[in-house]
């Protein structure tokens, strides 16, 4: 019944998509990063810079570029593998390595009010996806940081900024500080067939259970 109904989540006019987000995470401080669209002949102030999609969740679209000469080569690339340019973006890079030398991948879920941890990858490759190969000691901090969702009030801010209330935000931490490569409005949820097998099935069952309002 209509009256059953609490909230509207993410209203369509109102939450903002990855372009305009991201321009307002650099220009309130919150992203280092800058990020231009290719058809406003962009001038990126910081390099390397990469190439993806507004619209898609398949990650950078090419290699690290270190200079206008490059960016103009992978532009031509695009252009001449028939790819339209109004949904392309310029994305400046920013490098979260930590002291090992492996990029982090932070995931919150947004349901409403309630913040849950989602999963902690790692990779030494920039263009982090999934985690693989896990050590113990990779599978011990993912279990922290989903028990104590240590940037929740950044996070919050963030979704906040974004007007969006219902999601899933993936981020890094340089300095001690999150930064937001994008909130996913429509995520993956839960399966115990993601990278990791057995060892992460523990993460798993932790937020399944964090799902259900009876258990936290």
């Amino acid at each position: 019944p209509q009256e059953d109904w609490k909230a509207v989540l993410n209203h369509p006019t109102a939450a903002l998509r990855r372009y305009e987000m991201l321009r307002r995470l650099h220009a309130t401080g919150i992203n280092p990063f800058n990020v231009y669209r290719l058809t406003d002949d962009p001038a990126p102030q910081r390099w390397p810079v990469f190439l993806r999609t507004e619209n898609e969740h398949s990650g950078a679209q090419s290699g690290l570029l270190e200079d206008a000469a490059q960016l103009a080569a992978a532009v031509r690339d695009w252009e001449t593998a028939g790819r339209g340019r109004e949904h392309a973006l310029v994305v400046e890079f920013c490098d979260t390595r930590d002291a090992d030398g492996l990029y982090r991948k932070y995931s919150v879920l947004r349901f409403g009010e309630r913040l849950i941890p989602r999963h902690l990858f790692f990779g030494p490759a920039w263009m982090l996806k999934v985690g693989r190969n896990l050590k113990p000691e990779q599978v011990a901090l993912e279990a922290e940081f989903l028990a104590t969702n240590p940037h929740a009030d950044q996070v919050r801010a963030v979704f906040d900024l974004a007007r969006i209330e219902y999601g899933r935000i993936d981020y890094s931490v340089r300095d001690g500080r999150i930064v937001v490569w994008e909130i996913n409005t429509n995520p993956h949820l839960a399966t115990f067939r993601d990278f990791g097998g057995e060892a992460r099935h523990a993460v798993h069952r932790r937020f399944t259970a964090a799902r259900n309002p009876k258990a936290v």
